[in-house]
């Protein structure tokens, strides 16, 4: 594998493996296509300290961990990346009903689509209600956002809750839109630099939204996704935005 398909794959696995994504997993024999969705998901939870081997937690339960386990080898797909890494499987489950595979030994790439999530935007969004704070958006997308919260903080509603949030990008856009808090995930200790203790990343989909605000976010999207295509171009030497963990 060529040095910069290698750096490229790597970044991507730390990327999810931070953000804790739902990626599909596949037989290895699969045509991969991110047109299509796979039948099983998971996301992962480790990368072994000499990077031989990964862990995955199959979203769809022990008894499909323990089919895949019959497989020589399994696609891993990183949609945002569109590249599908090849992995062989250890034929047995740890302790913790996780499936194991090797660290990926060869990678293919598929036709780009559009990233449905823009990583690191620069874009504020004010929680209101009983909790008002203002925060720095983790990722933003057509679907909902992400912000990371530090081990002090108090993420502003329960699972299921919902709460209104107001989003300002410069002087080009103003957003209120109500959200649900769907999903919280730990960050580990010392997996970012900005996280040193640890905290949680707090996942929200968007609640009712109309037509008006579809269009918003729309136009905002666009935005924000030329802005990460020139960021990338201008700034290849930088640390990669999907990785960068903001306060």
């Amino acid at each position: 594998m060529a040095d910069g398909a290698k750096q490229r794959l790597e970044e991507a696995l730390k990327k999810h493996l931070v953000h804790r994504d739902n990626l599909g997993i596949t037989p290895a024999n699969t045509q991969p296509s991110i047109a299509t969705p796979p039948q099983m998901y998971a996301y992962i939870r480790s990368i072994g300290p000499e990077k031989d081997r990964i862990a995955l937690v199959v979203r769809q339960g022990l008894e499909n961990a323990q089919k895949l386990t019959s497989l020589q080898k399994v696609q891993l797909l990183l949609p945002d990346e569109g590249l599908v890494a090849v992995c062989s499987v250890v034929h047995s489950l740890n302790s913790r009903h996780e499936l194991i595979i090797s660290y990926p030994q060869d990678f293919l790439t598929l036709e780009r689509r559009k990233k449905n999530r823009v990583y690191n935007p620069n874009l504020l969004v004010s929680f209101h209600g009983k909790m008002e704070l203002c925060k720095q958006c983790y990722d933003f997308g057509m679907g909902g956002f992400a912000v990371l919260f530090n081990k002090r903080e108090r993420i502003p509603c329960e699972l299921e809750g919902k709460v209104g949030v107001e989003f300002f990008m410069r002087e080009q856009f103003f957003l209120y839109i109500e959200a649900v808090l769907v999903h919280v995930a730990s960050i580990a200790r010392h997996e970012s630099s900005n996280y040193p203790y640890g905290g949680q990343r707090a996942s929200f989909k968007w609640n009712a939204v109309s037509e008006q605000q579809r269009k918003v976010l729309k136009e905002m999207m666009k935005v924000l996704r030329a802005e990460e295509s020139s960021s990338e171009e201008n700034e290849e030497s930088d640390p990669p935005k999907s990785l960068a963990l903001v306060k």
